[in-house]
């Protein structure tokens, strides 16, 4: 009687293992994670091909093949979409470094750079059209919510790291992260800014690791 139940489950098992990825019921959650991304993609895909006058929902959402209801069921507008540009920068910077150097300050200064390096790998074209004073998600500042966070991880970390120098001596005391964090956000924008209009003569990273490292020189404690 085992026999033929146990017999009985490995066909059933057989049977599900045979069923294709399109028989089978997908999670919500890998479903909400791929329109996602689709949604995300396509915005891209405009930005590179027709620029950032183009990206609007009502094109993406025909592009995508989805809804506009979808549409801000996953994003409160563009602006949220396309800060998910840093977010991915931010990724790959900590897929690359999964642990601390043990020198915050540093740390933050080579993530600045590396969204320099993502940045430039992007193309002159994009970056012409992603950086235009009416894309407001090119501020890592906004959206701050009310428990004092970010939309952007990169911003959140950097503020914690920066308290964290503070609290440790490492900054002087009348350093601010917030403001300080706000700065080296201006100033890594500047440098993409400025290869942008000078038609990528240069790299990304040699301008704007020097700028960073004479701003925040300025803050280091004396004994550091």
């Amino acid at each position: 009687m085992f026999c033929i139940m146990n017999h009985q489950h490995e066909g059933q098992i057989a049977d599900m293992k045979r069923k294709t990825n399109d028989e089978l019921r997908q999670p919500r959650t890998v479903r909400s994670q791929q329109i996602k991304k689709n949604i995300y993609d396509t915005a891209i895909n405009l930005l590179h091909d027709y620029g950032y006058e183009y990206v609007t929902v009502n094109n993406i959402c025909r592009m995508a093949k989805i809804s506009v209801g979808s549409f801000y069921h996953y994003f409160s507008g563009k602006d949220e979409l396309l800060a998910g540009f840093f977010s991915e920068a931010f990724d790959r910077y900590r897929q690359d470094n999964p642990e601390s150097s043990g020198d915050m300050i540093e740390d933050i200064i080579q993530y600045f750079c590396s969204c320099c390096d993502f940045c430039e790998e992007q193309g002159l074209n994009f970056l012409r059209s992603f950086y235009t004073p009416y894309n407001s998600s090119t501020s890592m500042m906004q959206n701050r919510a009310h428990d004092g966070t970010f939309a952007s991880p990169a911003m959140n970390d950097t503020v914690k790291k920066l308290i964290q120098c503070k609290s440790e001596g490492i900054l002087t005391e009348d350093a601010e992260p917030l403001i300080i964090a706000n700065d080296l956000s201006i100033i890594t924008k500047g440098s993409i800014y400025h290869w942008c209009i000078s038609g990528g003569g240069f790299r990304i990273r040699d301008v704007n690791e020097r700028l960073l490292r004479r701003y925040i020189h300025s803050y280091l404690a004396e004994t550091v």
